[in-house]
C-alpha cells in the first residue's frame, strides 16, 4: 500500500483468497496471512473494506502472482458470490 496524498491510497490485490481485512479500518490491505513470498496477502474483499473506510478517492490495483492456486495464462479468476 503506498498513500498518493492525504486523500488517496493505492492499494494491491494480490490473491485470489476471499477474506476480509484484518483491520477493516486501517490504512493497509493486510488479510493477517502472508503469501509464500513473505508478503502481506491482500485481496479484493480486503481492498474494498479499506477503500470504503478511507474517506476521497482510492486505486486498487491487481498484482496477482502466477503462484496463485486461481492463477490461470488468462489471468486471475476471483469468483463471484
Amino acid at each position: 500500500m503506498t498513500c498518493v496524498s492525504e486523500l488517496a491510497l493505492e492499494l494491491v490485490v494480490n490473491s485470489t483468497a476471499d477474506l476480509p481485512a484484518k483491520d477493516p479500518f486501517g490504512c493497509c490491505c493486510d488479510t493477517g496471512r502472508k503469501l509464500a513470498d513473505g508478503q502481506v496477502e491482500c485481496t479484493l474483499r480486503a481492498a474494498i473494506q479499506i477503500s470504503n473506510s478511507h474517506p476521497g478517492k482510492d486505486i486498487i490495483y491487481f498484482d496477482v502472482p502466477s503462484t496463485d492456486p486461481n492463477y490461470t495464462l488468462a489471468g486471475a479468476i476471483i469468483a463471484p458470490l
